[in-house]
């Protein structure tokens, strides 16, 4: 086999395996499509074995939506509620309730103080 041979060997490999992955990258893509918008049922993520959902920790201002300062915080409520400037600070202290309900709005909770 001649070089010009070997050369037209290598470039159809190549070019088959390029195939044979794309036709593979689709396939995947395609199977997750199916699964967009399914939720198991929590009962059918327990039988699996499937940890149970965390809560996320607080991260972001309920004010300003910013991310939080660990040194800024107001306890009130039974709650830290961090903040992210001196200004939110005031705010917070002014009306925590309405603090609370913004982080877990945004889908975090705040840290539970010890009894």
């Amino acid at each position: 086999m001649g070089a010009k041979e070997s050369a037209m060997g290598t470039r159809r490999l190549a070019m088959g395996m390029l195939a044979a992955a794309g036709l593979f990258a689709l396939g995947i893509a395609a199977g997750c499509a199916g699964d967009a918008g399914r939720k198991d049922p929590p009962s059918a993520m327990a039988a699996a074995g499937a940890p149970a959902p965390t809560v996320k920790a607080q991260t972001l201002c309920p004010n300003l939506g910013r991310p939080i300062k660990k040194y800024l915080y107001v306890d009130a409520e039974g709650y830290r509620i961090y903040v992210c400037c001196w200004g939110c600070l005031s705010k917070v202290q002014a009306d925590p309730k309405a603090a609370l309900a913004k982080i877990r709005a945004n889908g975090e909770e705040p840290e539970k103080l010890a009894p």
